[in-house]
Protein backbone atom coordinates (compact mmCIF):
# COMPACT_ATOMS: atom_id res chain seq x y z
CA UNK A 1 0.00 0.00 0.00
CA UNK A 2 2.81 2.42 0.88
CA UNK A 3 4.55 1.79 -2.44
CA UNK A 4 1.29 2.40 -4.29
CA UNK A 5 0.72 5.69 -2.46
CA UNK A 6 4.26 6.82 -3.18
CA UNK A 7 3.83 5.96 -6.84
CA UNK A 8 0.66 8.03 -7.01
CA UNK A 9 2.43 10.93 -5.32
CA UNK A 10 5.31 10.83 -7.77
CA UNK A 11 2.95 10.87 -10.76
CA UNK A 12 1.00 13.88 -9.48
CA UNK A 13 -0.64 14.59 -12.82
CA UNK A 14 -3.92 16.47 -13.00
CA UNK A 15 -5.75 19.41 -11.54
CA UNK A 16 -4.32 21.86 -9.05
CA UNK A 17 -4.46 21.43 -5.34
CA UNK A 18 -5.28 24.96 -4.18
CA UNK A 19 -2.24 25.20 -1.93
CA UNK A 20 -1.38 21.50 -1.72
CA UNK A 21 1.47 21.32 -4.25
CA UNK A 22 4.88 20.93 -2.58
CA UNK A 23 8.22 19.31 -3.26
CA UNK A 24 7.60 15.59 -3.57
CA UNK A 25 9.09 13.38 -0.81
CA UNK A 26 8.74 10.41 -3.19
CA UNK A 27 10.47 12.14 -6.13
CA UNK A 28 13.79 13.51 -4.91
CA UNK A 29 17.38 12.45 -4.35
CA UNK A 30 17.92 10.81 -0.96
CA UNK A 31 20.45 13.48 0.00
CA UNK A 32 17.85 16.27 -0.19
CA UNK A 33 15.95 17.00 3.01
CA UNK A 34 12.50 18.59 2.99
CA UNK A 35 11.03 20.88 5.66
CA UNK A 36 8.47 23.65 6.03
CA UNK A 37 5.57 21.53 4.91
CA UNK A 38 7.77 20.06 2.14
CA UNK A 39 8.12 23.45 0.48
CA UNK A 40 11.78 23.91 1.49
CA UNK A 41 14.52 21.64 0.10
CA UNK A 42 18.06 21.53 1.52
CA UNK A 43 21.05 19.77 -0.06
CA UNK A 44 23.65 17.77 1.86
CA UNK A 45 25.92 16.33 -0.85
CA UNK A 46 28.58 18.14 -2.89
CA UNK A 47 29.83 17.53 -6.45
CA UNK A 48 26.80 15.46 -7.49
CA UNK A 49 23.74 16.83 -9.28
CA UNK A 50 20.63 16.03 -7.21
CA UNK A 51 17.02 16.75 -8.19
CA UNK A 52 13.81 17.50 -6.33
CA UNK A 53 10.50 17.76 -8.20
CA UNK A 54 7.05 19.09 -7.34
CA UNK A 55 4.08 16.84 -6.65
CA UNK A 56 2.06 18.14 -9.61
CA UNK A 57 2.86 17.90 -13.32
CA UNK A 58 1.18 19.84 -16.11
CA UNK A 59 0.80 18.98 -19.81
CA UNK A 60 -1.48 21.80 -21.02
CA UNK A 61 -2.18 25.40 -20.07
CA UNK A 62 -0.21 28.49 -19.09
CA UNK A 63 1.40 28.33 -15.67
CA UNK A 64 3.78 30.16 -13.36
CA UNK A 65 5.84 29.15 -10.33
CA UNK A 66 8.85 30.45 -8.40
CA UNK A 67 11.86 28.90 -6.71
CA UNK A 68 13.74 31.00 -4.15
CA UNK A 69 17.42 30.13 -3.68
CA UNK A 70 19.71 30.87 -0.71
CA UNK A 71 22.10 31.48 0.99
CA UNK A 72 24.26 34.12 -0.62
CA UNK A 73 27.43 32.88 -2.27
CA UNK A 74 28.43 30.91 -5.31
CA UNK A 75 26.54 27.71 -6.04
CA UNK A 76 25.72 25.44 -8.93
CA UNK A 77 22.01 24.79 -9.00
CA UNK A 78 19.27 24.75 -11.59
CA UNK A 79 15.67 25.94 -11.77
CA UNK A 80 13.57 24.37 -14.48
CA UNK A 81 11.13 21.68 -15.51
CA UNK A 82 11.49 17.97 -16.19
CA UNK A 83 9.42 14.81 -16.61
CA UNK A 84 9.27 12.48 -13.63
CA UNK A 85 11.09 9.85 -15.70
CA UNK A 86 14.37 11.75 -15.23
CA UNK A 87 16.19 10.06 -12.32
CA UNK A 88 16.64 12.34 -9.28
CA UNK A 89 20.28 11.37 -8.68
CA UNK A 90 23.04 12.47 -11.04
CA UNK A 91 20.83 14.71 -13.18
CA UNK A 92 19.57 18.29 -13.49
CA UNK A 93 16.78 19.99 -15.44
CA UNK A 94 18.23 20.57 -18.90
CA UNK A 95 20.42 17.47 -19.08
CA UNK A 96 17.96 15.67 -21.38
CA UNK A 97 16.02 16.52 -24.52
CA UNK A 98 12.79 16.56 -22.49
CA UNK A 99 13.95 18.84 -19.66
CA UNK A 100 14.88 22.52 -19.53
CA UNK A 101 16.91 24.45 -16.95
CA UNK A 102 18.38 27.82 -15.97
CA UNK A 103 21.79 27.58 -14.26
CA UNK A 104 22.54 29.45 -11.04
CA UNK A 105 26.29 29.68 -11.56
CA UNK A 106 26.46 31.78 -14.73
CA UNK A 107 22.92 32.31 -16.06
CA UNK A 108 23.20 29.82 -18.91
CA UNK A 109 20.15 27.90 -20.08
CA UNK A 110 20.26 24.17 -20.75
CA UNK A 111 18.48 21.58 -22.87
CA UNK A 112 19.87 18.23 -24.05
CA UNK A 113 22.90 18.91 -21.86
CA UNK A 114 23.94 21.88 -24.00
CA UNK A 115 24.63 25.28 -22.45
CA UNK A 116 23.60 28.52 -24.15
CA UNK A 117 24.29 32.02 -22.82
CA UNK A 118 21.01 33.40 -21.54
CA UNK A 119 20.61 35.72 -18.56
CA UNK A 120 21.94 36.89 -15.20
CA UNK A 121 23.37 34.43 -12.71
CA UNK A 122 21.56 33.96 -9.40
CA UNK A 123 24.49 33.09 -7.17
CA UNK A 124 23.24 35.15 -4.24
CA UNK A 125 19.85 35.07 -2.56
CA UNK A 126 17.45 35.21 -5.49
CA UNK A 127 13.98 34.31 -6.65
CA UNK A 128 13.59 32.59 -10.04
CA UNK A 129 10.21 32.78 -11.74
CA UNK A 130 9.22 30.32 -14.46
CA UNK A 131 6.40 30.89 -16.93
CA UNK A 132 5.50 27.97 -19.16
CA UNK A 133 2.96 27.81 -21.97
CA UNK A 134 2.34 24.12 -22.52
CA UNK A 135 -0.17 24.73 -25.31
CA UNK A 136 2.49 26.44 -27.45
CA UNK A 137 5.48 24.68 -25.86
CA UNK A 138 7.33 27.74 -24.57
CA UNK A 139 9.21 28.65 -21.38
CA UNK A 140 10.54 31.89 -19.86
CA UNK A 141 12.63 32.62 -16.75
CA UNK A 142 12.81 35.70 -14.54
CA UNK A 143 15.34 36.64 -11.86
CA UNK A 144 13.83 38.70 -9.03
CA UNK A 145 10.87 39.70 -11.18
CA UNK A 146 12.89 40.66 -14.29
CA UNK A 147 12.30 38.46 -17.34
CA UNK A 148 15.63 37.45 -18.79
CA UNK A 149 16.87 37.89 -22.38
CA UNK A 150 14.07 40.38 -23.19
CA UNK A 151 11.45 37.69 -22.63
CA UNK A 152 7.81 38.65 -22.20
CA UNK A 153 5.43 35.78 -21.44
CA UNK A 154 2.36 38.03 -21.45
CA UNK A 155 3.17 39.11 -25.01
CA UNK A 156 4.37 35.62 -25.99
CA UNK A 157 7.74 37.00 -27.13
CA UNK A 158 11.36 35.90 -26.78
CA UNK A 159 10.89 32.60 -24.93
CA UNK A 160 14.00 30.92 -23.57
CA UNK A 161 12.98 27.74 -25.39
CA UNK A 162 10.27 26.47 -27.70
CA UNK A 163 9.23 22.92 -28.48
CA UNK A 164 8.33 21.83 -24.94
CA UNK A 165 5.92 18.92 -24.66
CA UNK A 166 4.82 16.15 -22.34
CA UNK A 167 3.93 16.27 -18.66
CA UNK A 168 6.44 18.51 -16.90
CA UNK A 169 7.09 19.20 -13.22
CA UNK A 170 8.74 22.18 -11.51
CA UNK A 171 12.28 21.01 -10.77
CA UNK A 172 15.24 22.27 -8.75
CA UNK A 173 18.68 20.72 -8.51
CA UNK A 174 21.75 21.17 -6.35
CA UNK A 175 25.47 20.53 -6.80
CA UNK A 176 26.67 21.83 -3.42
CA UNK A 177 25.76 21.07 0.17
CA UNK A 178 23.98 23.43 2.56
CA UNK A 179 22.03 25.09 -0.25
CA UNK A 180 18.35 25.78 0.15
CA UNK A 181 15.46 26.39 -2.23
CA UNK A 182 11.84 27.16 -1.50
CA UNK A 183 9.16 26.09 -3.96
CA UNK A 184 6.41 28.66 -4.47
CA UNK A 185 3.55 27.03 -6.36
CA UNK A 186 0.37 28.55 -4.90
CA UNK A 187 -0.69 32.15 -5.53
CA UNK A 188 -0.47 32.96 -1.82
CA UNK A 189 3.19 31.91 -1.72
CA UNK A 190 4.39 33.81 -4.80
CA UNK A 191 6.62 36.87 -4.42
CA UNK A 192 5.69 38.23 -7.85
CA UNK A 193 2.38 38.13 -9.70
CA UNK A 194 2.09 35.70 -12.61
CA UNK A 195 2.29 37.29 -16.08
CA UNK A 196 -1.02 38.26 -17.63
CA UNK A 197 -2.75 35.13 -18.93
CA UNK A 198 -0.82 32.76 -16.67
CA UNK A 199 -1.99 31.15 -13.42
CA UNK A 200 -0.11 29.98 -10.36
CA UNK A 201 1.02 26.35 -10.80
CA UNK A 202 -1.13 25.26 -7.86
CA UNK A 203 -4.48 26.72 -8.99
Amino acid sequence: MLALMQGMMSLGVGGGGGGTVTWNPADKAASIALSGGNKTATSSVSSVHEIVRATLGRSTGKWYFEISFSPAGGATGFSGVSPNTLAPSGNYPGISATSWGYLQLNGNKYNSGSAVGFGADFNGVANVGTAIDLDLGRIWWAKDGVWQASGNPAANTNPAYTGLSGTLFPTASFFESARVCVGRFAAADLIYAPPAGFAAWDS
